[in-house]
């Protein structure tokens, strides 16, 4: 893994792996826009309260939005979901003082997602140190991948602390993701034989 002005990168970035069975899945649940079903789940983490960092969170979200306008390419749709296993990644890494796209307790990114259920397929997801919102979107801008068409929502992270080589500065963890459909949350705990009403919402197709 190559050191560049605070962006862990493979060739320029690191890409998460999506998963091949998503849209087979998806396919089963999105039948009249709801499914009725059974299931038990594990207890996960309890919820995540509002980070403090959200207003600079929003500042690179937004130099996004307007980086992607200008490319003529997808708008975004935030994920709340997606965005607090970011913030949980960048928090990690922080404490533990390593800058890497998988941690050793918690596993990778698209495991994290997984596990928070979250509903979307992930397609790109980054690492960025930087000293400002600006920073960090200066070094997002360079990579190709922040322009995928195929990209409809976007989750952001941030933690701030010391790095070892580069001092006091913002931790970032940001993933694209494609929305086919978004599948509203279902407890962690259910009794055996219970019903469950999942709703579904279509993402419309993106037309330039």
């Amino acid at each position: 893994m190559n050191f560049l002005g605070g962006l862990a990168s493979i060739g320029g970035m690191q890409q998460s792996k999506s998963f091949p069975h998503t849209r087979s899945v998806f396919k089963h649940l999105i039948l009249g826009g709801f499914v009725l079903c059974a299931v038990a789940l594990p207890v996960g983490a309890q919820s995540t309260p509002a980070s403090p960092y959200r207003t600079l969170e929003y500042q690179v979200i937004n130099q996004v939005h307007r980086y992607r306008s200008r490319v003529r390419t997808t708008p975004l749709k935030y994920d709340e979901a997606a965005s607090a296993v970011a913030r949980q990644h960048a928090e990690a890494m922080r404490e533990q003082g390593v800058f890497s796209l998988t941690l050793p307790d918690l596993g990778s990114l698209n495991d994290q997602l997984n596990y928070d259920r979250v509903s979307a397929r992930p397609l790109h997801t980054f690492i960025v140190l930087g000293k400002t919102p600006r920073d960090i979107f200066n070094q997002l801008e360079k990579l190709p991948a922040l322009k995928d068409p195929h990209a409809n929502a976007i989750a952001l992270g941030l933690s701030q602390g010391k790095h070892p080589q580069v001092g006091n500065t913002y931790w970032a963890t940001v993933i694209l993701l494609d929305h086919m459909v978004e599948i509203n949350p279902l407890p962690r705990e259910v009794r055996l034989g219970q019903a469950l009403r999942v709703q579904v919402k279509f993402a419309p197709p993106y037309k330039n």
